[in-house]
This record gives C-alpha cells, structure tokens and sequence, in this order.
C-alpha cells in the first residue's frame, strides 16, 4: 500500500546499513587499489541511497499536492 511509509523507510535503511557492515566487516586484504568487489559494494550502497532519495522526494511531492 501507499501509505506503508515506516515500513519503506525501515527496509531501505535496514538494507543500506546491511551493505555497508558488510563492506568493512569483509575480511580481504588490504590493497591500495579498487577490486571489483568495492565498485559492486559500491554501486549498491548508491542504489539502494537514490532509491532511499527517490521515496523521500515522491512523498514530499505528495504532502505538497495534498495541501
């Protein structure tokens, strides 16, 4: 449903924070280069943030339309 925020915000943030716990808690070497996994870890990390960005925009766009 469309009025489902908390739930929204919760599985957004909750996937954002699981991400990045996951990219320090990763227990590789360290190199002073990019591998792969830190522009994979990366791009989620920017996924799941613009989709965060997305839902907050929709709805103050929509609190406006209300008014």
């Amino acid at each position: 449903p469309h009025d489902a925020v908390p739930a929204r915000i919760t599985l957004g943030v909750t996937s954002l924070l699981t991400i990045i716990t996951k990219q320090y808690q990763a227990s590789l070497p360290n190199v002073s280069y990019i591998v792969a996994l830190n522009v994979w870890l990366s791009c989620c990390i920017a996924f799941v943030f613009f989709s965060l960005l997305e839902f907050a925009t929709v709805i103050a766009m929509n609190s406006k339309n209300k008014k």
